[in-house]
């Protein structure tokens, strides 16, 4: 296959197919959202101007819910450095391998591959007493897509206040 680049603006993107990046990069990387006429109607605003710097470059991820959900429930109580090593290694044991060079990374297992582990598997890497809260949590989660499909399109549709009383 050749080395494909796809760039947007300083974005450079390695070895995707054309489609590829418009029907999941594009996306994830909220590259349709126009950022520059955000900040113009921002600078409008006398004390929200002071407040942006100059060339600020921001990008949202739209994360899959399943691993903001599981994500933000590891992270309580908990250091970057922590939660970063966590998630790394739930997905190291749970995900499934990428390799990319000389280098392998992990996805993020998905739910259903979640809900096979036990609570004390959990435990061991290194969740400790999170383990059983999250357990409980994958199994509701796994028990509402069963009612509602796609939860992150679900949740997309609630009012905030609905989805914190849902969660």
């Amino acid at each position: 296959r050749n080395w494909d680049s796809l760039m947007n603006n300083d974005i450079i993107i390695h070895n995707v197919s054309q489609s590829e990046y418009d029907n999941y990069f594009k996306y994830y990387f909220d590259m349709r959202t126009d950022y520059n006429s955000i900040y113009r109607t921002l600078r409008e605003n006398k004390t929200l101007n002071r407040l942006i710097p100059n060339n600020c470059p921001i990008r949202l991820v739209k994360q899959d819910f399943i691993e903001s959900f599981i994500s933000a429930y590891i992270s309580q109580n908990n250091n970057i450095n922590r939660i970063k090593d966590i998630i790394n290694t739930v997905s190291m044991a749970y995900g499934n391998p990428i390799k990319y060079f000389d280098k392998t990374f992990y996805s993020f297992p998905s739910l259903d591959v979640l809900h096979t582990a036990t609570e004390q598997q959990l435990q061991t890497l290194g969740l400790g007493y999170r383990a059983k809260g999250l357990k409980l949590a994958i199994d509701r989660l796994v028990d509402y897509e069963k009612i509602y499909g796609d939860l992150g399109e679900f949740v997309s549709t609630m009012e905030y206040s609905d989805l914190y009383y849902w969660l």
